[in-house]
């Protein structure tokens, strides 16, 4: 049976704490609105407030008799806690709960934290008390966790071990944990040459074979597709961390350092990039290559200890497809990331908000947070506003406002090549003159026109993935053929451009463009193709065209270079169109882009944005939305501004 306080008790322990309440509010009388609030909340329960900032909570794991945990839960400043060991875990879709004993209070956890908890018990691990979010949480107080989830930095960062839980083994899980213990000595052993040269077999590994995976893999398979991997909330779990283990609860017990995870991809990369691409996505089992973010991360870990922080923008495109439970988290479970200047501007703000109002209209907080972040850093505000995360949005956001639990259809130019469209040839660094109206939320930017759109192609779709079509030979030829339609709209468009008459500056002007960047000596094999075109009926390919666009884009020689190729082709062009501007010159843009649209420059600001005039009339003048960011082939690095033809600088304001 619980245990159970009896009522003399509960009322000493009542008025001890409105004793120190009392001497709380005389030490401290600035003492925020929100935190009176709290104080003033019942506290005959488990959770005592929180009454300052600088407060976290620990658990104890006691002793489990029978089916039941006992434990106790404590409350320190954060600068006087014991060591502890942080926990990150994925909480799962399954909601079945179970109760606990915890300072004789019955607390209700998922079923899923159990395992977890009796892991720590009977198991040769340090008797330091644990931070599990969940528990250590008030997770019915939405003002608590408004004012913890800005502390997570710190939280992580003080912990003396975070133990990655990714739940409980699988009948394989035993040796793909043994396996991968054993890989940094064995490498250190053979040497990563060796191992290069001779391939995997070197290791002992055979996970090529056509009949099954070995058993090894699977294993490893199954622990790299666990839904801890695509938590947003994992992120900065890990990144903040000094030392992290995974925490393998097989038959026996292991605990496996991060970095032998991440040696895990490196070997397979260093050994062959491209079969590495094949068994990265058949162990990740979806398309984003999990097991190919792990190395990425690690170098970001080592970013963060020099640094301290990541732009807004790197942690946006980076980790904005992950995911989460509540729309809320796409900013604030990265807020610990960000620089702490920054997180002091949002506390100050007061933007933090995890009420069912501010749930439901999440949409207000992306507006508030880029408010803050505009005012904070107009550079890095400009640089997250440069990719498609949220456009043709159907919440009430205005269009420069980037949505972030909206799909991403394309990445930014700005991943590929940080250009300077806005700035003069020198190089003159100029920040972007632009102002923010609360009112209307109106984005006032000085900037100019460049061209008007007069000709689109369709949109481009990868229609399949690249981590995944490797393993379908079918699949080669027809994303062949769908790339060979889009790129025969390309060379129409391109032939009516103003480079047509000259050859050279023709294929280059179109190399430049699809893989959006200057220069295409890199695309020999892509010139070659398009100068079958040029040799034969645009309209009816010669079968030689198609041969040399379906060898170009196979993999099947297991070329790097092809793959480096079809893998920049695919990042730039996906989800984009094409277009032919009045004055012929071509680029590559959103896939909203429509003839009529206005490419213009920014001052201070890297790509070209498009434009779209609207309806509505801020003070009496013309408004713009943002159809997203743009590419023009030889207007990427100051010609547009240096051009004395040039039309006017004046104000855009997009709504």
């Amino acid at each position: 049976m619980l245990l159970k306080l009896n009522p003399a008790w509960k009322r000493l322990q009542r008025g001890l704490r409105r004793v120190n309440a009392e001497i709380g509010r005389s030490l401290q009388p600035a003492r925020s609105a929100l935190e009176s609030r709290m104080e003033d909340e019942d506290t005959d329960s488990l959770y005592e407030p929180l009454l300052r900032e600088g407060y976290i909570r620990l658990l104890t794991v006691l002793r489990a008799d029978g089916c039941t945990l006992f434990c106790k839960l404590d409350t320190y400043q954060q600068h006087l806690a014991p060591r502890y060991d942080a926990i990150t875990y994925c909480w799962g879709a399954d909601t079945t709960s179970m109760f606990i004993d915890c300072n004789g209070f019955a607390l209700n956890v998922r079923k899923s934290l159990a395992p977890l908890l009796k892991t720590c018990l009977g198991r040769d691990l340090p008797s330091r008390p644990l931070w599990i979010d969940a528990i250590c949480l008030n997770q019915e107080n939405d003002h608590e966790k408004a004012i913890q989830v800005p502390l997570m930095a710190e939280i992580y960062k003080r912990a003396t071990r975070t133990i990655i839980w990714l739940g409980e083994p699988d009948q394989s899980t035993e040796d793909a944990v043994m396996w991968i213990k054993a890989l940094p000595p064995t490498i250190k052993r053979v040497g990563i040459n060796k191992v290069k040269k001779s391939g995997l077999e070197t290791l002992g590994v055979q996970c090529f074979g056509e009949d099954r995976w070995r058993t090894e893999w699977q294993g490893a398979r199954e622990y790299l597709s666990r839904p801890w991997f695509q938590r947003l909330w994992t992120v900065q779990e890990v990144l903040l961390s000094w030392d992290v283990q995974i925490m393998c609860a097989t038959e026996t017990f292991h605990m496996v350092p991060w970095k032998d995870f991440c040696l895990l991809e490196t070997t397979m990369e260093q050994v062959d990039g491209t079969r590495f691409v094949r068994l990265a996505a058949a162990m990740a089992g979806h398309g984003s290559g999990t097991s190919r973010t792990l190395t990425y991360m690690e170098t970001l870990r080592t970013v963060i200890k020099r640094n301290s922080s990541l732009p807004v923008c790197t942690l946006v495109d980076t980790y904005q497809d992950r995911a989460c439970h509540e729309p809320v988290d796409r900013i604030w479970g990265l807020l610990g990331l960000m620089r702490p200047k920054l997180v002091a501007k949002v506390q100050e703000a007061g933007i933090v908000d995890y009420s069912e109002q501010a749930k439901r209209e999440y949409w207000r907080s992306y507006i508030a947070f880029q408010e803050v972040l505009h005012a904070f850093d107009p550079e890095d505000f400009f640089y997250l506003i440069f990719g498609d995360i949220g456009r043709g949005k159907t919440s009430p956001l205005p269009s420069w406002c980037v949505d972030f639990n909206a799909p991403r259809r394309y990445s930014s130019f700005q991943t590929f090549r940080k250009f300077r469209a806005g700035f003069t040839a020198s190089g003159d660094t100029t920040a972007p003159t632009s102002s923010l109206d609360p009112a209307t939320c109106a984005l006032a930017v000085y900037g100019f026109l460049v061209d008007d759109v007069s000709q689109v192609t369709s949109e481009y779709t990868v229609g399949f993935n690249l981590y995944t079509m490797t393993a379908n030979q079918e699949s080669y030829k027809i994303m062949s053929n769908e790339l060979l339609l889009w790129l025969r709209e390309c060379y129409r468009l391109q032939a009516l451009s103003r480079y047509h008459s000259n050859n050279v500056e023709s294929t280059k002007a179109l190399c430049s463009t699809l893989f959006g960047i200057d220069g295409s000596n890199a695309f020999a094999n892509l010139e070659r193709v398009m100068e079958l075109y040029a040799s034969g009926d645009v309209d009816n390919p010669s079968e030689a065209t198609i041969s040399s666009l379906h060898q170009w884009s196979s993999f099947e020689d297991d070329s790097n270079s092809a793959l480096e190729e079809m893998t920049k082709l695919m990042k730039t062009c996906d989800n984009r169109r094409m277009y032919r501007t009045r004055r012929g010159y071509i680029g590559l843009g959103p896939p909203d882009l429509q003839a009529g649209d206005e490419i213009c420059a920014f001052i201070g600001v890297g790509p070209l944005f498009a434009l779209r005039k609207a309806e509505n009339k801020v003070s009496g003048a013309d408004c713009f939305t943002l159809v997203g960011d743009a590419y023009m082939y030889g207007m990427m690095f100051g010609e547009a501004l240096n051009d004395p033809g040039r039309a006017p600088t004046r104000k855009f304001d997009i709504i």
